[in-house]
């Protein structure tokens, strides 16, 4: 049997007997707390060197292709073989036109496509990978692009659920966790999973859900979601077909930390001092969740707080499976397989790209 799966079999026991011993549903939503205590595992990666690189921020793989977003080249798109970790090309413009970008979000992959959301512009652009490799230096067009016209939903995070329809997660002022919206006119549809309750009532809604700002990846196959919250250690899981889904609070069961500013005559979120980061990415396959955790406070990392060395795996139920911590401070992830993954970060001015096998 393959070392892995045979893992992940007993893995999946070990954590239906650690929800039993550790969980217990606080309220109506399925909150389940482990507040599990996690082992993690050394890993040394092999470096992937690319010059191009200032400041990587978001990444996703297109079959063997990787496409990482960088935030201060020209070009805000650089491909890489994975099979040989070998540069490709780099391709994109920044500007308010059509196919451009000043606010990059998110970036991920449907139907062999490129596609890249900018939260500033509410827009949702996609790129043909064939197309822009087979042209090399020639100007290339995008495919194709949505806007969203319901701005002060503030989508973010969006994804293709099939071809007519995307989820996303808001900014607004909606008590649901996930907005659905249609491709033709980007008008939201339908709003789903109730939002976890704010710890203090009188916050107001758009900045408890703000205060919630997480990454959402779906499963490759299946119509199910998962989310990681990036300022408490909460991970969510819906089933869009059973309408059906669970949290669970998996560390020290913290929240965001915050208070509201109105100096500038509207509310605002400012982070208090030793607010905690929780999961910074995460990457999916079918059979496993890749996750990057921090657990940092600003007062105890300074600046790397937003950085994170536990990468943690679970199953697609919520099943904790393992813990592994790399030999860098990582940003992003991106699985390449159930065994695999890429991880990129910066510090002190230095970008790096590393690959882990488990």
């Amino acid at each position: 049997m393959n070392k892995f799966l045979t893992k992940l079999i007993l893995a999946f026991f070990l954590s239906i007997s650690t929800l039993i011993t550790f969980g217990c549903k606080t309220d109506k939503k399925d909150l389940l707390i482990a507040n599990q205590k996690y082992e993690s595992k050394p890993l040394n990666g092999i470096n992937i060197n690319i010059d191009s690189l200032y400041y990587p921020g978001l990444m996703s793989r297109i079959d063997s292709i990787l496409v990482l977003q960088d935030f201060k080249t020209k070009k805000p798109f650089h491909f890489i073989n994975l099979n040989n970790h070998k540069y490709l090309k780099s391709f994109g413009t920044r500007g308010k036109g059509p196919g451009e970008f000043i606010g990059l979000n998110t970036i991920n992959s449907f139907d062999k496509k490129l596609w890249a959301y900018d939260i500033t512009l509410s827009k949702y652009v996609s790129f043909d990978l064939d197309s822009i490799l087979k042209f090399g230096r020639s100007k290339y067009r995008y495919s194709e692009e949505i806007i969203f016209t319901n701005d002060a939903r503030k989508n973010y995070c969006p994804l293709f659920i099939n071809d007519t329809l995307l989820s996303s997660l808001t900014f607004s002022n909606s008590k649901h966790r996930i907005l659905l919206s249609n491709k033709a006119d980007g008008q939201v549809s339908n709003e789903l999973f109730d939002m976890i309750e704010p710890v203090e009532k009188t916050t107001p809604q758009r900045l408890h859900n703000e205060s919630y700002h997480g990454v959402m990846e779906k499963h490759p196959l299946k119509n199910l979601l998962f989310i990681g919250s990036r300022y408490a250690d909460l991970i969510e899981i819906y089933n869009l077909n059973s309408n059906k889904g669970i949290r669970i609070k998996t560390h020290d069961n913290f929240t965001p930390e915050f208070r509201i500013d109105n100096s500038q005559g509207f509310p605002s979120i400012v982070y208090n001092g030793q607010w905690k980061h929780g999961y910074l990415d995460i990457s999916v396959t079918e059979n496993v969740v890749f996750t990057l955790f921090s657990g940092r406070t600003t007062g105890d990392y300074a600046n790397r707080n937003s950085l994170g060395n536990t990468v943690l795996l679970y199953d697609w139920d919520g099943n904790y499976i393992a813990s592994y911590s790399t030999d860098i401070d990582g940003h992003t992830i991106e699985a390449i397989n159930d065994e695999e993954f890429v991880l990129c970060g910066v510090h002190n001015g230095i970008s790096y790209l590393k690959r882990y096998k488990i």
